[in-house]
């Protein structure tokens, strides 16, 4: 596994999945509504955010040095990808069966 050089944390292959093909449309005063009621949170999102482009800057080399090798890993087998859809199918199943107790 390849060591993302920060903190030596090793990282596995990653595969996105459970990810929306669409998004339902927010009408503008409820954005405005919610930008109101997080104020804080937003000012802690844009100074983090400033903090984290500044360390990206700073570690470009390392960070592209690890980006090829996670992309240049081979994608799992579609045994493995049916074994995850089985998986998360059977939990939803079972959550389900649980609550309708």
């Amino acid at each position: 596994m390849p060591d993302d050089g920060s903190f030596g944390w090793k990282v596995p292959f990653y595969e996105n999945r459970k990810v929306a093909k669409n998004r339902p449309s927010i009408e503008a005063n409820v954005i405005n509504m919610i930008c109101k009621h997080n104020r804080f949170d937003l000012e802690l999102y844009d100074f983090a955010r400033k903090l984290f482009e500044e360390n990206l800057r700073r570690n470009a080399d390392v960070i592209s040095e690890g980006l090829a090798t996670l992309n240049s890993r081979r994608e799992p087998g579609s045994f493995k990808k049916f074994w995850h859809s089985a998986l998360g199918a059977g939990r939803f199943l079972l959550s389900k069966a649980v609550s309708a107790l």
